[in-house]
């Protein structure tokens, strides 16, 4: 009897310590857990996990953001921007959680992709839904600059060295742009 209780509790020890289902490994993978995965894997992960039946729609706006990120990674800024306007679309309504992540990152892509006039309202909206984080008035100030809108962009890099004085890009495009700090 000893012998099977052994057993027994061996075999519950192994199925504790087994490995992830693939639907937890795909969010791991999805999640960028580790950083060990490439863009691909992560893409490839996230939207297997989209497409998944059983995945609550509650859920969707973090796997669509996810992979907007990983799209970003490999400079493709068009897929990017789609799925984070999946992730805005499908944010759960009530949540605690701010959407404003997904704003300014969609702000990133299209400043990146050179198109800064559509990045703007992305800006101005994720400042607006969280006006204490300084990258957020970094991302904007060099969206200006872009734009050729010298004092705004001096503006928002003031703005972000007065809530993190270690924003070296800040203080950077203040000195390409003749302001002091």
């Amino acid at each position: 009897m000893r012998g099977v209780l052994i057993a027994s509790g061996l075999a519950l020890t192994a199925a504790l310590y087994a490995a992830p289902s693939a639907a937890e490994e795909n969010w791991a993978i999805c999640a960028g857990i580790n950083g060990s995965y490439t863009p691909q894997q992560e893409i490839a992960a996230c939207t297997d996990i989209i497409e998944s039946p059983a995945t609550k729609s509650s859920e969707l706006d973090s796997y669509y953001n996810n992979r907007a990120i990983a799209y970003m990674r490999l400079n493709q800024y068009d897929v990017a921007i789609s799925d984070f306007t999946q992730a805005i679309a499908h944010f759960p309504t009530g949540s605690s959680y701010k959407d404003d992540l997904y704003y300014i990152d969609r702000a990133w892509a299209y400043h990146l992709k050179g198109e800064d006039a559509n990045a703007l309202p992305d800006a101005n909206k994720a400042i607006a839904m969280n006006p204490d984080d300084p990258g957020y008035f970094e991302t904007r100030g060099e969206i200006y600059e872009t734009l050729g809108q010298r004092d705004q962009a001096i503006a928002d890099y003031r703005a972000a060295l007065k809530l993190d004085p270690k924003k070296d890009a800040s203080r950077q495009g203040l000195q390409r742009l003749g302001g002091a700090p």
